[in-house]
């Protein structure tokens, strides 16, 4: 993230700018937010994806995987 933080906070701001309003839960509910539902969505999105293929070094090895064992 260090390599490109602008690029991630534009794509969070981006996602949490989506209107997930629901007229249905909004009349049961007053004020809810769907939120979660919003960064669901970024976790699955080919953005995210192709971000992270730009600007993390090995993007599918794990921490473990990564680190040196006795």
């Amino acid at each position: 993230m260090e390599k490109s933080p602008l690029a991630v906070k534009a794509l969070v701001e981006k996602y949490l700018a989506r209107d997930y309003t629901n007229p249905l839960a909004e009349s049961q509910i007053k004020g809810i937010k769907f939120d979660l539902l919003k960064c669901l969505d970024m976790y699955h999105s080919k953005e995210l994806d192709a971000l992270t293929k730009k600007v993390v070094t090995h993007p599918n090895q794990t921490y473990m995987q990564n680190i040196k064992k006795p």
